[in-house]
């Protein structure tokens, strides 16, 4: 125990040498952190999300309106299609915390007007559609003129959204596309605010400002998805370097980035954290620290470089594992995120930090290495070593002592572990003993007789020999 305590201060005091506290200011301000919204895209990861979103709405009401074509047969949705939608419902609910809850109004089959033929030629055209914002050969006009012509025979009132689903039996081609639409005195810094294409939908009842249209059925994943949208979050998939199954955004995992709860409100604010990256950055190597106090909580570090350009580390848990999440976001891209992965491997790999075998290891990003350097406790310290500093002695000296500490830590569990061992040697020995003491008090002493033979027998219940009596 004694040697024991000695090598526990010799880790104390290595972690102080090598992993001084950063001292740059770090801002808890949830509006100060987050990044500004795109003006040339209708959403992206930065506020202000516009009004007409889901997202500031904690009790929804969508409505899902099947619809057929003229050459084609009624669409009924099925009591498992129907399930399928609670299910998403249950995915977004989660995702928020339980912050929002979605009802769902499953509303009468309704004649789209148009055919099979029809719905494939705007499917077709949908490049050339979306760049002249041509309503009349778009799949966001199909939308409109379903909602408009059924509006005689549907009641919308109270819906925050509709999807409109299909029961295309052409599988040459799918079609699963949200639809945000905007009011005249939207609150979006958006440039497509005004155009027609955007405007949103009046009924009898009320305005649409959101749509998902669906060609046919589909998964709860993919409805969580497109629903998603209407919240106010962009696609994250498209290229190799997005954030894969960490976000619902760049596929059909229930999960989102810290970064998209907290853009929607459903992140702790206490454990967002950004600062000025060019201030960082100015500071000495030994200061270009980020500390995360605890690692069994979610949490965001944001290091902003403009208003809309940022990078972003966060832990992310999934089951026992903390994820070091790392990402450059740039909300005039599409999409708007670059992840910093294990270049070690050529699939997408992110570090455990709760797994000490990780320390020592980094991430490449465009400017630094992104250095997993130490876990004192519950405490994660990550170094940011430019690339320009990378040959320097000082440098390699932060790579040589992240690895001088990962094995101190990994002897520390191996000692801790013997250490248990023992224990609980020495406890089942005691307790042994303890049992067989016990058992050897409980054992009396007869004496029997045979005649003239006496016999003593002893035991936990002695019994004298056969022909012996007791005396």
């Amino acid at each position: 125990m004694k040697n024991r305590s000695i090598f526990s201060y010799i880790i104390i005091f290595l972690a102080f040498i090598y992993f001084p506290i950063d001292t740059a200011k770090a801002e808890s301000n949830l509006s100060d952190c987050l990044l500004q919204a795109s003006s040339n895209q209708d959403i992206s990861l930065g506020k202000p999300i516009a009004t007409e979103r889901l997202a500031y709405k904690n009790k929804l009401k969508i409505g899902v309106l099947p619809f057929y074509f003229t050459d084609g047969k009624i669409n009924n949705l099925s009591d498992n299609d129907k399930e399928d939608y609670l299910y998403a419902a249950k995915i977004i609910e989660s995702l928020s915390n339980n912050k929002i809850k979605i009802d769902f109004v499953f509303l009468p089959s309704v004649n789209s007007g148009f055919n099979s033929k029809d719905l494939k030629n705007i499917y077709i055209q949908r490049g050339a559609s979306w760049a002249a914002m041509d309503l009349s050969t778009s799949t966001w006009g199909f939308v409109k003129s379903i909602i408009s012509t059924s509006d005689k025979t549907v009641n919308f009132s109270g819906l925050d959204s509709i999807i409109l689903e299909g029961n295309n039996e052409d599988t040459s081609y799918y079609i699963a596309e949200a639809m945000i639409f905007f009011g005249k005195n939207s609150n979006s810094n958006s440039n497509q605010v005004n155009s027609e294409f955007f405007r949103n939908v009046i009924t009898n009842e009320g305005t649409i400002n959101n749509a998902i249209l669906l060609d046919n059925h589909v998964n709860p994943n993919i409805i969580a998805h497109e629903l998603m949208h209407n919240f106010g979050l962009t696609d994250l998939y498209g290229t190799g370097t997005g954030p894969a199954y960490m976000s619902l955004m760049a596929g059909t995992s229930a999960r989102l980035l810290n970064y998209e709860k907290a853009l929607l409100g459903w992140f702790q604010n206490s454990n967002f954290l950004c600062t000025d990256f060019n201030k960082f950055m100015e500071q000495p190597l030994d200061k270009l620290v980020i500390n995360f106090s605890n690692i069994d909580e979610d949490s965001i570090y944001l290091l902003k470089i403009t208003n809309e350009t940022a990078y972003v580390f966060e832990i992310s848990h999934e089951g026992k594992a903390a994820y070091l999440v790392a990402y450059f976001i740039d909300n005039e891209s599409r999409p708007p995120i670059t992840m910093f992965l294990n270049p070690n491997v050529n699939f997408f790999n992110l570090y455990d930090l709760n797994d000490l075998h990780n320390i020592g290891k980094f991430y490449n990003s465009l400017e630094f290495k992104i250095l997993y350097a130490d876990k004192l406790d519950k405490k994660v310290v990550i170094n940011l070593i430019p690339n320009k500093f990378l040959e320097s002695i000082e440098a390699k000296s932060y790579f040589d002592n992240s690895l001088k500490r990962r094995d101190l830590l990994l002897a520390q569990v191996q000692l801790d572990t013997k250490s248990q061992a023992e224990t609980q040697v020495k406890t089942s020995t005691d307790l042994a003993t303890k049992s067989s003491t016990k058992n050897v008090n409980l054992k009396t002493t007869i004496t029997c007789s045979k005649g003239k033979t006496i016999k003593k027998v002893t035991g936990l219940s002695p019994k004298c020999p056969s022909g012996y009596v007791k005396k």
